[in-house]
C-alpha cells in the first residue's frame, strides 16, 4: 500500500475529531519538499471530508499554543544519512 492509502486511512479514522468540530493540526519537517507535499495532500484529504485542518512546517509553529492543540498530526522524512531536515530543529 501506497503512502497516499496509508494517508487515506488516518483520515478515516479521524471520525472524533469531525464529531466534536476540532481542528486537525499537521507539522511537518521536511529538506526536498517531500514531506511538505504529503502534509498538504493531507490536509486536502481533510478538508474534502468536512473538516477543519491547518497545516505548518515545525519552524513556523508556535509550540506555546501546543496545549490547545486537540489533534496533531507529524510528518517528517529524513535526509542525508537519517538526520533531521533543517526545519525541523
Amino acid at each position: 500500500e501506497d503512502l497516499q492509502g496509508q494517508f487515506h486511512k488516518l483520515v478515516e479514522g479521524l471520525t472524533d475529531a469531525k464529531e466534536s468540530g476540532s481542528s486537525v493540526t499537521i507539522l511537518y519537517g521536511s529538506e526536498t519538499g517531500n514531506a511538505e507535499e504529503q502534509a498538504k495532500n493531507l490536509l486536502q484529504d481533510i478538508r474534502a471530508r468536512g473538516m477543519k485542518g491547518t497545516v505548518s512546517s515545525l519552524d513556523d509553529f508556535e509550540f506555546e499554543d501546543l496545549p490547545n492543540v486537540k489533534v496533531l498530526i507529524v510528518i517528517i522524512s529524513t535526509c542525508g544519512l537519517g538526520e533531521y531536515p533543517q526545519n525541523s530543529k
